[in-house]
């Protein structure tokens, strides 16, 4: 439920932040809403968007899920900041009952950033964490997101 919730909320929060406007932030919150009630879920979704910037809430049965995108985002709560290279920014921010995840752009090249992930992994004893890259275009060159995933409560 909460992967099908996280997915819907960053594709739609995404179109919401390209209009920027109250009513589309409604729109989506209530088509949110009852698509998880036609899954048997209620749940309050709570969408604000902002110039540059926004962020998506769900709260219901199983807890709370939020989204954030933007520039200058926080880490989320316990998130391990070794893990991100120096000069990595953050976009996208998602934490979740049992996980929490960010989406970090860098200019570094991949194989260094790999390399440097890997060995903040091992340095901070964590096996609870995963990432990926994600290339920006088609040509696999210029700048690189890639996204650093935790499962909270897992060692």
């Amino acid at each position: 439920m909460w992967l099908s919730l996280a997915f819907l909320l960053a594709l739609t929060g995404t179109r919401v932040a390209a209009c920027g406007e109250k009513a589309a932030e409604k729109a989506v919150e209530k088509a949110v809403e009852e698509a998880a009630k036609e899954q048997g879920q209620n749940v309050d979704v709570d969408v604000d968007i902002d110039k540059g910037s926004g962020s998506v809430k769900v709260s219901g049965e199983q807890g709370e899920m939020q989204w954030q995108a933007g520039s200058n985002l926080d880490l989320p709560d316990g998130f391990p900041a070794p893990l991100l290279p120096k000069g990595a920014k953050p976009m996208t921010v998602q934490t979740s009952p049992g996980s929490r995840a960010v989406v970090f752009w860098t200019s570094d090249d991949p194989k260094k950033v790999f390399d440097y992930c890997l060995k903040a992994v091992t340095d901070l004893g964590r096996r609870n964490l995963w990432w990926c890259l994600h290339l920006l275009d088609n040509a696999h060159s210029g700048p690189v997101s890639w996204q650093a995933h935790e499962l909270v409560g897992t060692r």
